[in-house]
């Protein structure tokens, strides 16, 4: 019997980056978030990050990365990590 996947909304705190150099704050942000989702996440393999996160961390540049963003980890039958931006739903029709 296979199990389905499960999946999480989570908002990680990324303002810790803002204690390392200017120019190294995205590099910083990318590693504090998948800290965060190990931590989270102890009995994970491995995690994937879609390209979308990058592009949102990267898209202000090297020096002023978001502090904080808000993504779905979906886990799968082996342990793995998938870490996906959140749909928003629009509330009117």
């Amino acid at each position: 019997m296979s199990k389905k996947s499960e999946k999480k909304v989570l908002v990680i705190p990324l303002s810790r980056a803002y204690r390392s150099p200017n120019w190294r704050r995205s590099e910083k942000t990318v590693f504090y978030l998948k800290k965060f989702i190990k931590k989270a996440f102890k009995e994970s393999k491995d995690i994937k990050i879609e390209p979308v996160i990058n592009e949102e961390i990267w898209r202000r540049g090297s020096k002023t990365p978001p502090k904080k963003i808000v993504v779905e980890v979906e886990i799968d039958e082996e342990k793995n990590l998938h870490v996906k931006p959140v749909k928003e739903e629009s509330e009117n029709p």
